[in-house]
């Protein structure tokens, strides 16, 4: 036997009036209520990480965990010198952190010129490490 779902009234109502209305009216409200839900399982999502254990870390750890990541990071290609930015795309608070640590983004890659600018608009004020990998090297293919 399947367990019955709890509805919000927003939704009861939505489900009750199938049929009532025009299609594409009924469809319009649908699509409106997804949304609603989805931009809810978001916010409930972010809550949910934000008493995660790593989240309650204060920004300074944070910051010395993802700048040792970066230094870590095998540069032997320049797209693989820049996979440590995956940490600002964990969560709200891991993404704030490592936006706000300017060191991070100082040690420059030159991968693409739209990413490079971006290293050096949040890089602010930092001391700059410049790392150019040349476009021959071992394992990349030249297209000249």
């Amino acid at each position: 036997m399947a367990a019955r779902v709890s509805l919000s009234n927003a939704t009861r109502t939505l489900v009750e009036s199938a049929g009532v209305c025009e299609t594409s009216v009924y469809h319009e409200k649908l699509a409106q209520r997804i949304a609603e839900l989805r931009e809810e399982i978001r916010i409930l999502e972010n809550c949910h990480n934000q008493v995660t254990p790593i989240c309650c870390l204060p920004p300074e750890i944070l910051s010395k965990i993802f700048l040792t990541l970066s230094a870590v990071t095998p540069r032997h290609h320049p797209r693989d010198s820049v996979s440590w930015f995956r940490v600002s795309h964990v969560c709200v608070h891991w993404r704030s952190v490592a936006l706000s640590c300017s060191d991070l983004w100082a040690n420059l890659r030159f991968v693409s010129p739209a990413f490079t600018e971006l290293m050096l608009d949040r890089a602010r004020e930092a001391l700059l490490s410049v790392v150019f990998l040349p476009q021959n090297e071992p394992g990349t293919v030249s297209t000249t």
